[in-house]
């Protein structure tokens, strides 16, 4: 298993599962992405939050994505801007989110 971040958590993040051997090079099996931008503002406490050193300034949004042996399925927006982000926030019901459309799923 191999996390990555870049910039900070509150940029992108990776989880990995990847399968490893002495002869070979990693595989990934399954990969989880999230990738954040324009949230430092709302979620860090001012007095430790510089925005002098943000350089986003655009509306916050978020979106996800998993891959499976090593091919990524299409991202998924969970929110863009900052009304979609309260509604988010707000109407959470603890049900996981999915990130396939199962309709393109095949048996």
């Amino acid at each position: 298993m191999k996390t990555a971040n870049d910039m900070g958590i509150l940029s992108w993040n990776d989880l990995s599962i990847l399968l490893t051997s002495k002869k070979r090079a990693s595989f990934p099996l399954m990969q989880i992405f999230v990738e954040l931008k324009g949230v430092k503002s709302y979620l860090l406490d001012s007095e430790s939050y510089d925005s002098a050193e943000d350089d986003d300034s655009e509306d916050p949004w978020a979106t996800a994505q998993i891959g499976l042996l090593n091919n990524r399925n299409v991202p998924v927006t969970i929110f863009n801007g900052y009304g979609e982000l309260i509604n988010v926030v707000w109407n959470i019901d603890g049900q996981p989110m999915l990130l396939y459309d199962v309709c393109h799923l095949s048996v």
